[in-house]
């Protein structure tokens, strides 16, 4: 689990404030690359979205052919206002409890979301649902911050999710029992956005992060 002072309850009412913007909340972020790895993930395969949102990666997912798409969230103002996912196919619930049977999904997919998940019992609910010959795919954008402007720009915006917590995330479930054969995937992917978009990620209250474990239960 994650170690750090209050870091539970901002964790808790951060990700519980997304509905307040659902449909402002694309219009700054970045969308994702899509690959041809996408195809072997989702293509005749039965999937579930976690963190869907609004609905960016979700669309990378709708443009496959997959048997089955689920698309999950905390939120069900995200939901509303995400347009790739059929409404019988949206599920307002979290990571750590999910509606669905044992060994439901080939491909279980989180993009820009696992940092807001309980890394005990999310992982291993993951698990539950997914099939033994399954997938998890982790996703997020980070900024290029080898440019300074981009570090000074990092200071001011980024708050909840950063590269540390990321990477340290990631450490966990590959430390994990639960999932094997681990593969990492880093891709450039240029994105604009004009000063409006710039302030609308300018977020007025910022949990700090103190320290940060994941600490596997077998």
């Amino acid at each position: 689990m994650i170690e750090t002072q209050d870091y539970e309850n901002e964790r808790k009412r951060l990700g519980a404030s997304f509905g307040k913007i659902a449909r402002d909340y694309a219009k700054s972020r970045p969308t994702y690359s899509d690959i041809a790895i996408l195809d072997e993930l989702f293509n005749a395969k039965d999937v579930l979205e976690l963190g869907a949102g609004t609905g960016l990666f979700s669309r990378l997912i709708h443009n496959r052919d997959t048997t089955s798409y689920f698309a999950s969230d905390l939120s069900s103002e995200m939901l509303l206002a995400n347009d790739e996912v059929l409404s019988s196919n949206k599920v307002a619930a979290v990571a750590e409890a999910l509606p669905f049977s044992d060994a439901s999904f080939d491909t279980v997919a989180a993009a820009q979301a696992a940092h807001w998940f309980d890394l005990v019992s999310a992982p291993r609910e993951i698990r539950r649902i997914m099939r033994d010959s399954g997938t998890l795919v982790i996703i997020w954008n980070h900024r290029d911050s080898s440019h300074r402007w981009v570090q000074d720009f990092d200071r001011v915006v980024d708050s909840y999710q950063n590269r540390i917590v990321t990477d340290q995330i990631l450490k966990g479930f590959e430390a994990s029992s639960l999932f094997t054969k681990f593969h990492r995937y880093s891709l450039p992917l240029l994105h604009s956005i004009d000063e409006a978009q710039a302030k609308q990620l300018l977020t007025p209250s910022r949990p700090s992060l103190h320290s940060l474990s994941f600490n596997e239960q077998k």
